[in-house]
C-alpha cells in the first residue's frame, strides 16, 4: 500500500481488528471466497493466530505446519475466523514442493498493513 500513510497507532488499531484462528495455502488467488485452496492428500487447514499488533505488526503466536504432496505450489496464505475467510496475502515467488513433506507457518510469520 504505498498510496497509503497511517500512523502506527492506525496501523495498530486496524490489525487488532482481525480476528483470525486458521490458516490455509492456495496455489492461486483465493478470491474473497478461499478458492484455489490446495487439496492435496494429507492437507488441512491449521489453527493459526497472530499476537497484539506492536509498531505497525502483528506476530504470529504459533506455528502451522502442513503436509504436502510433491507437485503443490503455494502463491497464496489466507487466514480464516470461525470458518469465513478474512484475508489473504501473495506469496512472491510462488514455493514449489518438489517431493512430498511439510511446510511450516512459524512465529516469524508477520501480519502488515
Amino acid at each position: 500500500m504505498s498510496d497509503v500513510i497511517l500512523s502506527v497507532t492506525a496501523a495498530n488499531a486496524a490489525l487488532n481488528t482481525f480476528q483470525i484462528d486458521q490458516v490455509s495455502l492456495h496455489s492461486d488467488n483465493p478470491s474473497t471466497t478461499g478458492d484455489n485452496e490446495l487439496n492435496s492428500t494429507g492437507y488441512a487447514r491449521q489453527p493459526f493466530s497472530f499476537n497484539a499488533a506492536v509498531n505497525g505488526q502483528r506476530q504470529a503466536e504459533v506455528n502451522a505446519v502442513f503436509d504436502l504432496t510433491a507437485g503443490d505450489e503455494v502463491s497464496w496464505v489466507s487466514y480464516w475466523y470461525q470458518g469465513n475467510f478474512t484475508l489473504a496475502k501473495q506469496v512472491t515467488p510462488a514455493l514449489v514442493f518438489n517431493q512430498d513433506g511439510t511446510a511450516t507457518l512459524d512465529t516469524n510469520t508477520l501480519l502488515e498493513l
